[in-house]
């Protein structure tokens, strides 16, 4: 949970940043911007507003996290706020320098330093990056004694956020905390925001694994050939749900469970490194459970199963108690399903 309601603006300052591989150019400010206190509170709403704390993130790199660049800019504007100038020109040469596919759209890079950030009970500084690509039309209404005029302007929705990150002073020898967005160019290869310009990965915490967990299981399962059911599909989504109902659990363990199959139970342990390394999600071997990821993720746990435009299944789990088959006469597949009481 991210609070706003103590926070001070420092500094803010804006960059111009173009499409680098279509030599659109970089415009660089000298100066910070003077903000009013409503105009601070509501860019302040704008960036922080809008992040979800679930699931941080952090910075990284293959050999040495010194040289991660935004992890370096950031670090030594929270060690020296007077260098926020110099920092915020090397972040927005670093974002023009990862700006080369033709889809990224230009736009403005504005980056704040904020005081007095609560987040998940901790106080602390926080510097916030944000990328404006998209404007809104928005109609103004001007009135001059008795008659109204009507005029249009160009600018940013404050309920709209096209790609942020925000950046907390804390956890700094293992990459920081950061918060991010992006809601544009979700084209794999257009993800230089997170893969290239920040280059962070999930935190290796409780929620995020388990949240992963879950997730790629779903995504595994729906991968599963056509000849296994939806219904039998429905069931193992639903008994991993029983399997991380638990203090802790070890990869095998989960698998097994959820599968009762030591080959289908092999194959996901298999998919899940793959889709581990791809993502840069690391799993303890055994997983201390966050039951906050499991509350968020059981919401969804029932899955329903659509037979033709007559009937939807939701199916909680009991794969003991139903049975498929196929009607020779009627040429029609069906379900059976036993139970002791109707409720």
């Amino acid at each position: 949970m991210i609070y706003t309601e103590y926070i001070a603006i420092k500094d803010c300052i804006v960059h111009n940043i173009g499409n680098k591989g279509l030599d659109q150019g970089i415009a660089l400010s000298n100066e910070s911007i003077n903000l009013d206190d409503k105009t601070g509170m509501i860019l302040g709403q704008y960036i922080l507003g809008q992040i979800v704390s679930d699931g941080y993130y952090e910075f990284w790199h293959e050999s040495d996290l010194s040289l991660n660049e935004i992890y370096t800019y950031v670090k030594n504007c929270f060690e020296n706020d007077s260098s926020f100038i110099d920092a915020s020109k090397n972040i927005a040469r670093h974002l023009y320098s990862c700006s080369i596919h033709p889809r990224i759209k230009s736009g403005e890079l504005c980056i704040v330093y904020f005081k007095n950030v609560i987040v998940d009970t901790i106080t602390c500084n926080a510097i916030g990056l944000f990328k404006s690509e998209n404007k809104d039309t928005f109609l103004k209404m001007i009135k001059e004694g008795s008659h109204t005029e009507i005029i249009t302007e160009t600018g940013i929705n404050i309920n709209k956020i096209d790609k942020a990150a925000v950046v907390f002073n804390t956890k700094t020898d293992s990459g920081y905390w950061v918060a991010v967005i992006d809601k544009t160019n979700k084209a794999s290869e257009a993800k230089y925001w997170t893969d290239d310009f920040l280059k962070v990965r999930l935190c290796r915490n409780s929620y995020n694994q388990t949240e992963r967990l879950i997730a790629m299981t779903r995504t595994f399962v729906s991968q599963l050939p056509g000849d296994m059911s939806k219904s039998e599909k429905a069931v193992i989504v639903n008994r991993s749900m029983t399997a991380v109902d638990a203090q802790s659990v070890s990869i095998n363990e989960y698998a097994m469970a959820t599968f009762k199959n030591v080959d289908l139970a092999e194959s996901f342990q298999k998919y899940l490194e793959k889709k581990s390394t791809d993502e840069g999600v690391c799993f303890d071997e055994e997983i201390t459970i966050s039951q906050q990821a499991v509350k968020k993720k059981t919401t969804t746990s029932i899955t329903t199963v659509k037979l033709d435009q007559n009937f939807d299944i939701r199916i909680h789990g009991g794969e003991q108690m139903i049975e498929q088959g196929y009607d020779e006469n009627r040429g029609l597949k069906y379900y059976k399903f036993y139970y002791r009481e109707e409720r």
